[in-house]
């Protein structure tokens, strides 16, 4: 016997093979790990507790059991609601999530969170789920600036809805950071939607917040600067929300007009004179920072026409030698030492074209309403599949990434030029093009 309900799944007389299904290996800081079971087992063992977001997943492992669903039903959305002015190419995102009652959702960061968080708040209104019993509908965000960020645009969107920020003064839709949920009335919130684009580490720590809201349908939000597949979705993200039911792509959105096509430009970076060692990350970082290869960036950064931008990304330690080239007017510089203030002051001169280079840290990368920013230069050997990177609705973007065609061994790549290529066809299936120049001279977008 399956029961499903809101905040638990219980199985009876479960087998080996569910078991292993509800296991995850669990990485360490160090490169170790061990497997984590995610359940927990009666002292008998007749019996295992799991998460609801599994629901599919138990059933599929045991399909001769009967399942019993004790979940309060939901309304049925309002699917034209919902969709009140979210543009053609996020349909089916909304549509597929609002079937599918709750799961995972894959996105780019140009729909993100608010937007849909905006269409569900849309397809139920908060007197249909009082009905039900719970009336609210809470955003769960990454942090205080995200959640204010998230708010502020909510309440744009949603004129005629009563959206709070931080605390429990709104009788409808609530915004809060992870950390400060346990503030709200649990029992009286019906959905959740939450940002899942975390680590398995960070997302054990949230796993605690989401799990006390026991009758809420809840939605999480994988949101990369691409969306879509293949997303690092970690398996206690599916048990907290549910597994993947709905994605869209940054290629769509590029392919329906409301954002411009992305170019990777590959450039040959300069041979270094040492030798390099096997961890590819730490060898490419070090490489980074030679002085051949940070005048090749900074030769980029100063002939990048001020009027599209440019931005460079890296980690702390070549951002600090890369600052130390780079000053004067018109540089920004943002990683996380610079205070929540001062960031979002640089965001704001970033959108408004007021900063032609803008030198940052991967975490601190400028977010996508930098619009007027078109050409990005990746220092380390790291792709943005993952991370942000600028996009517009007009003109091209451009990626400025560095091949090491000079690693082979025995006629062979090395473990650079290996990595080289998997970066390739990640762009490949973000859909991408991908173009090889000889120098500086050739990016398409020098001046």
């Amino acid at each position: 016997m399956i029961r499903i309900g809101r905040g638990s799944i219980v199985v009876e007389y479960p087998s080996q093979e569910l078991m292993s299904g509800l296991s995850r290996f669990r990485h360490g800081s160090d490169g170790s790990g061990e497997y984590e079971e995610l359940y927990t087992l009666s002292r008998e063992h007749h019996s295992l507790v799991t998460m609801p977001g599994f629901a599919e997943r138990v059933i599929g492992l045991c399909p001769e059991d009967a399942v019993k669903d004790e979940r309060v039903p939901m309304p049925e959305p309002d699917v034209d609601k919902a969709l009140e002015g979210v543009d053609a190419v996020w349909h089916g995102v909304v549509k597929d999530a609002l079937s599918a009652g709750g799961g995972v959702v894959a996105i780019p960061e140009m729909f993100g969170i608010t937007g849909f968080a905006s269409a569900i708040a849309r397809a139920f209104h908060k007197d249909r789920l009082a009905e039900r019993g719970t009336p609210h509908l809470v955003v769960a965000a990454r942090d205080r600036e995200d959640a204010r960020r998230i708010c502020f645009s909510m309440r744009k969107i949603l004129p005629d809805r009563n959206v709070g920020l931080g605390d429990c003064s709104s009788d409808d839709v609530l915004v809060a950071p992870y950390g400060s949920l346990d503030a709200y009335p649990m029992k009286e919130v019906g959905i959740l939607i939450g940002d899942v684009t975390f680590d398995e580490k960070s997302m054990v720590k949230r796993a605690r917040d989401i799990s006390v809201f026991r009758n809420a349908a809840r939605w999480g939000i994988y949101e990369t600067a691409c969306g879509g597949l293949p997303c690092e979705l970690d398996l206690a993200a599916e048990g907290l929300f549910g597994p993947l039911c709905s994605s869209a792509t940054y290629q769509n959105a590029a392919d329906a007009g409301i954002a411009a096509p992305v170019t990777v430009c590959w450039l040959k970076s300069p041979r270094p004179n040492a030798r390099w060692g096997s961890a590819p990350f730490k060898t490419l970082s070090s490489i980074a920072m030679c002085d051949a290869f940070l005048g090749v960036v900074n030769e980029i950064a100063r002939r990048t026409p001020g009027d599209i931008g440019c931005v460079v990304c890296s980690d702390d330690q070549i951002q600090k030698k890369i600052a130390d080239m780079i000053r004067g007017p018109g540089v920004t510089v943002v990683n996380k030492r610079v205070p929540v203030k001062d960031l979002r002051i640089a965001f704001d001169n970033i959108a408004g074209g007021n900063s032609a280079i803008v030198l940052s840290t991967w975490e601190c990368f400028p977010p996508a309403t930098a619009q007027n920013v078109m050409v990005s230069v990746t220092c380390g050997g790291r792709e943005f599949a993952g991370n942000k990177f600028p996009w517009t609705n007009k003109g091209k973007v451009y990626l400025v990434d560095f091949s090491h065609d000079w690693d082979a061994h025995n006629g062979r790549p090395g473990m650079l030029a290996r990595n080289d290529e998997a970066r390739r066809r990640r762009y490949a299936e973000m859909g991408f093009s991908q173009i090889s120049v000889p120098d500086v001279d050739h990016l398409p977008f020098i001046g």
